[in-house]
């Protein structure tokens, strides 16, 4: 008896409205198509699927809401985009499938940059010109498309890491529908993906200077489009935000062997998050759903007099749509905060991701494969489990179930402070969901802290790293080699310590103050007016009187016994309860020193002194059997810079 088996089938809402839906036909006939009919027919149009030695991979297209599909499987035959079908239905079964928005997810917005004088057309070959065209509707239509797979891709990587099916999301408009040929057809309108026409005040000629080229290894400016892209972005009301933008008029130039008006690059800055690429391999990428799995699978080989052949991996269209689409998937990683790792997207295994939805791959010109073959989920490329992690707690990832993320701590900076011999603890308030610890290029350790809702403990305020423990982990002996750790905290904040051993020294060492032996902590702030460091320390503290307005004039303490900084009129006093004492200094600051704050062992907060509001919050944590001993820091006007010692 023939049936069909669902391997990923999940029983929340998934947060993307295109699924790649895994499985198995159990029945004697192991080729066929595989029909996906929504129920309501009104929906959206019957989509049809190869299954190739039993297994099929289907994309769906979800409305928001419940969605009931009804799925056969067919005798037949798929030629490209059209099915062959006897009329004979093997076997049948129907799913449900929900699907959810998370409106409060900040989105990305995807753009489409184009020259002031630009002619609305990207690079394509003749057959493709003839077939489709090239001008900026239909790119439009295929960065929606192209958008839709990324998000399907990543929402499967979740799912397959134990996260369930999230992703990231894209602006959306009502507008009339690309994502099927034949709601186009009808003139259909529906929510989609909306790309932003970002028209420059670049000429073309300034767009296609072959200085910005990133591939050009004599450029003078190769991350010029960057800057490009912010200030059209700002231009045209996007200030700030996530935003994927494509230059239209990215133009291969045959005589140089260069790829103009392109460069595949992701970060930004404090107010926007970019990823920029070029259109050069638009012309392989799919229009809409019915052209999907044909595109992955098109071997004809495009004349590279006409376009580029990037990374000399774009030698058949499907090769070019993978090496492409990839790509910019990638740098949208970077805009997401992923750095380059092992392997995986942020390598270049992207280059295999038509894997991800087809199981029968065509011949390859870049491996020198002939013949046809059987792909399934181990042979599909994926994000990092290190990317996975930054997405579970990036807030363009959550859902609306998620409550780890505190909005109250979202500019608390992450604290490193010597606790003893070979040790050190991380402090943030917003939680630290993971350390990486890099030796060379790569991480080779992690420390990961999950929500409770997947198992996890949850990420914690504070945290002791212990060197030796570390060391062993790493499989490390003699010469310790530089360990470079990493320290991402829930609130999207991360540290860097340079040098593991480095700190774990400098953090741990003691000097003396009136004789006083002490620790030193991290000094907070900046000396810009290059003012000499003061200091004062006692054996007790039992009280600290705090000079302060709109921001921190000075500390004195145990009745003006010792004063760091200075004096002023406006001040308040903080004492320390018999038996009690502080475990923790929190200092807002910026390039000055805005605030402090004490907390008692007790569990007792002192109000904040100075400018509540002012730079960022850092902590500083004094874990027994250590004590407060004093402050150091520049002071000119108002105190620029503080520490505290410890001991």
């Amino acid at each position: 008896m023939s049936r069909i088996q669902f391997f990923n089938l999940p029983k929340e809402p998934v947060h993307s409205p295109v699924f790649i839906l895994h499985g198995q036909v159990t029945s004697p006939q192991r080729n066929g198509v595989l029909s996906v009919v929504p129920k309501n027919r009104k929906v959206f149009p019957v989509q049809h699927f190869e299954v190739n030695e039993s297994y099929f991979k289907a994309i769906l297209h979800l409305e928001e809401g419940e969605n009931e599909l009804i799925i056969d499987y067919n005798e037949g035959k798929m030629y490209g985009e059209l099915p062959s079908l006897s009329g004979k239905i093997y076997c049948t079964s129907t799913i449900k499938l929900g699907y959810a928005i998370n409106e409060e997810a900040p989105p990305i917005h995807l753009c489409v940059l184009v020259a002031k004088d630009s002619p609305l057309v990207f690079d394509t070959t003749a057959v493709k010109n003839r077939d489709e065209g090239n001008g900026l509707d239909l790119a439009i239509q295929k960065l929606r498309m192209g958008g839709r797979l990324m998000q399907a891709f990543t929402q499967e990587a979740m799912m397959r890491n134990g996260f369930g099916p999230r992703c990231f999301r894209f602006v959306e408009e009502e507008t009339t529908s690309t994502i099927s040929r034949i709601e186009q057809q009808y003139g259909v309108r529906r929510k989609d993906i909306k790309v932003h026409v970002l028209r420059s005040e670049k000429s073309l000629q300034e767009l296609r200077d072959p200085n910005l080229a990133q591939q050009n290894k004599n450029a003078s400016d190769a991350g010029g489009l960057f800057g490009i892209a912010i200030s059209e972005l700002c231009r045209h009301g996007i200030n700030k935000g996530q935003a994927a933008v494509m230059f239209l008029d990215t133009h291969y130039d045959r005589d140089r062997d260069l790829i103009l008006t392109h460069a595949a690059l992701g970060g930004g800055n404090h107010d926007i998050k970019l990823a920029i690429f070029g259109s050069h391999g638009l012309y392989s990428w799919p229009t809409c759903f019915e052209t999907v799995v044909p595109s992955f699978q098109d071997t004809r080989r495009p004349a590279h007099r006409e376009v580029a052949n990037d990374c000399g991996q774009c030698s058949s269209y499907w090769e070019c749509l993978t090496v492409t689409l990839g790509a910019f998937m990638h740098e949208i990683g970077h805009l997401l905060g992923c750095p380059h790792q092992e392997n995986g997207v942020m390598l270049r295994d992207y280059i295999t991701m038509n894997r991800s939805f087809i199981t029968r791959e065509t011949a390859c010109i870049r491996t020198n494969q002939t013949h046809d073959r059987i792909v399934l989920a181990r042979d599909e490329p994926s994000w990092h489990r290190l990317d996975i992690l930054r997405f579970l707690y990036h807030r363009s990832f959550s859902i609306q179930t998620d409550d780890y993320y505190n909005t109250t701590d979202s500019d608390s900076n992450t604290d490193v402070t010597g606790v003893g011999a070979d040790k050190l603890l991380i402090a943030n308030r917003s939680g630290i969901y993971l350390i990486e610890f890099h030796v060379g290029e790569w991480s080779k350790l992690h420390y990961e802290n999950l929500p409770r809702k997947y198992g996890g403990t949850g990420a914690p305020q504070k945290l002791v790293l212990e060197g030796n423990q570390i060391r062993k982990q790493l499989s490390l002996s003699g010469g310790h080699p530089k360990i470079t750790v990493k320290i991402l905290s829930v609130n999207g904040k991360e540290r860097s310590l340079d040098d593991f051993e480095k700190s774990l020294k400098e953090l741990n060492s003691t000097t003396k103050v009136n004789n006083i032996t002490v620790h030193r902590s991290t000094k907070l702030g900046t000396n810009r007016n290059n003012e000499p460091e003061q200091s004062i320390a006692q054996s007790v503290i039992a009280s600290i009187r705090v000079y302060h307005g709109a921001g921190l004039d000075g500390l004195e303490v145990n009745g003006g016994k010792a004063l760091l900084g200075r004096k002023t009129a406006s001040y308040s006093d903080f004492v320390i309860a018999a038996g009690d004492s502080i475990c923790q200094v929190n200092i807002r600051n910026g390039v000055w020193i805005d605030s402090i704050q004490f907390i008692t062992r007790s569990g007792y907060q002192s109000p904040i002194y100075g400018n509540a509001t002012g730079g960022s919050l850092n902590q500083i944590s004094i874990v027994a059997p250590y004590n407060l001993k004093g402050f150091f820091g520049n002071c000119s006007q108002w105190m620029d810079s503080l520490g505290v010692f410890y001991g």
